[in-house]
């Protein structure tokens, strides 16, 4: 696979993955925080009026799945920052795969805001708002994207680290080697 090697021209792929985490760390704990109000400050409207009886203004589900997305981005995104510092690249995956669930939420939401547009609507101006920050900020998580997945590639991929199967088969081979001395000294004290 192709790798990045440089973070905007201007530093390597490890301090651009080390920003990319807390900025989206600080995104994704602003956006839970703010589901979270709009939840908890929602509610008690509704069961207050006597006229919003059984109905909703806002669909409440929403914002608990936003809310739960979210506080699971903080942890991936600031996880992302010690397993670059340490050269662990398996605490990694986790952004890599919330980066593009982000990617595929996006492009949704702008194929959705694309097809409320079709129809006229009071609310034209935000969805058009919508629709161009969305694809503003399209390019900007892919790149964030490349540059998380280039420094996994990096890590993973270094010389001094043994592969994880070789890994796998030395401990195998470990284990095999101390339960056939186990098993034989048995034996041995057994006659």
């Amino acid at each position: 696979m192709v790798c990045l090697k440089s973070f905007c021209c201007c530093c390597d792929t490890r301090r651009g993955c080390i920003i990319i985490g807390y900025v989206t760390g600080g995104l994704s704990v602003i956006s839970c925080v703010g589901s979270v109000m709009r939840l908890l400050l929602g509610l008690p409207l509704v069961l207050q009026n006597d006229d919003l009886q059984g109905q909703f203004p806002f669909n409440p589900l929403f914002f608990v799945f936003s809310a739960v997305y979210f506080a699971f981005h903080t942890i991936a995104s600031f996880a992302v920052v010690p397993a670059v510092k340490e050269g662990n690249e398996m605490f990694i995956v986790p952004t890599i795969v919330m980066l593009l669930v982000d990617i595929v939420l996006d492009c949704t939401a702008i194929i959705v805001m694309v097809m409320k547009l079709v129809k006229p609507s009071p609310l034209e101006n935000i969805l058009i708002g919508g629709i161009t920050t969305g694809v503003l900020f399209l390019p900007l998580l892919m790149y964030s994207t490349l540059i998380v997945i280039s420094q996994f590639e990096e890590l993973f991929n270094r010389p001094d680290k043994i592969p994880l199967q070789k890994r796998k088969s030395s401990k195998s081979l470990l284990c095999a080697q101390s339960m056939d001395s186990s098993g034989s000294s048995e034996t041995n004290t057994g006659t």
